[in-house]
């Protein structure tokens, strides 16, 4: 009914691939990048911009099989959410969470930390701020130069190229900074968000080196993910492992593409599924080998 308080209840689809940087629109290997807060800032804007407009539920939380948009076949998952099929999450998250939760604090419990497999390193002048690059630091031989995106919850923000300043850009609400034509050099990228002329928070991403080993987490249960502390042995209860592949500093490689296979070598328990959340994954998922493909890490 016109002009009566309503919510958008299926708001803002907006497709993206978990760590992808680079579009592909070939039928047979399609690629969409993890770079989607255009979609989001223009989404979110419109459906928050009327007074009559109480809220908004982003679709979907996370990506589900079926419902393959923009994409059909290879694409057999739908790719609007936050998080892609495995849990993981993509830098819609990051979005999400700098604008949606601007005021709320890490150490909030009803706020458990995201997934950040690169790390993050935050400043504790304010803990309400967030700040997250969105590409990875990795050579590429097709891009001499990048094109970087940051997103925050700050004001401005300033990004470094292996200690060399490439500017500072303001943040509008719900917005994003961007820089074009970074120079690739081997090392590392530094956002440092900023308010009132103090840093407030700081992510950097690395050039890291080759695979050489596994890491295995498990996130739930965890108190870090806000998932309890143990499994009940009830024969119903389901634990969620995590397995990275690293270099030999322990950083995760984001371009791996090795299988891994899970077993259980000891206790009760048994494998109910493997995931990457790969939308052209057709390895099935009850499988107990896994391709670590598109940063599953």
């Amino acid at each position: 009914i016109r002009f009566k308080p309503g919510l958008a209840s299926q708001c803002c689809e907006c497709p993206s691939y978990r760590g992808e940087e680079v579009y592909n629109d070939d039928p047979n290997n399609p690629r969409l990048t993890n770079f989607n807060a255009d979609c989001l800032n223009e989404t979110n804007s419109a459906a928050l911009s009327h007074d009559w407009a109480s809220g908004e539920i982003g679709f979907t939380l996370f990506d589900f099989l079926g419902d393959s948009k923009p994409f059909l076949w290879p694409q057999v998952t739908s790719a609007a959410g936050a998080f892609d099929w495995a849990g993981f999450p993509k830098a819609a998250a990051f979005w999400y969470r700098a604008w949606w939760l601007h005021n709320a604090t890490y150490s909030a419990k009803r706020v458990p930390p995201l997934l950040d497999t690169r790390g993050t390193t935050k400043l504790s002048v304010d803990e309400t701020y967030l700040v997250h690059i969105v590409e990875s630091w990795q050579q590429d031989n097709n891009r001499p130069t990048r094109t970087i995106h940051v997103y925050t919850n700050a004001p401005a923000v300033e990004l470094f190229a292996n200690n060399t300043s490439q500017g500072v850009r303001n943040v509008t609400w719900l917005g994003w900074a961007e820089w074009t034509n970074v120079t690739f050099v081997p090392g590392n990228l530094t956002a440092i968000a900023m308010s009132g002329g103090q840093a407030v928070a700081r992510h950097t991403v690395e050039t890291v080196g080759n695979q050489v080993n596994l890491i295995l987490f498990v996130d739930v249960p965890s108190e870090g993910t806000g998932t309890g502390s143990a499994l009940l042995l009830d024969g119903q209860d389901v634990g969620v492992v995590r397995a990275a592949v690293v270099d030999g500093q322990g950083r995760v490689v984001p371009t791996t593409s090795r299988n891994i296979t899970f077993s259980i070598f000891s206790g009760p328990g048994r494998i109910i599924g493997v995931g990457n959340g790969n939308p052209t994954d057709h390895e099935p998922n009850c499988n107990s080998v896994k391709n670590a493909d598109r940063k599953s890490g």
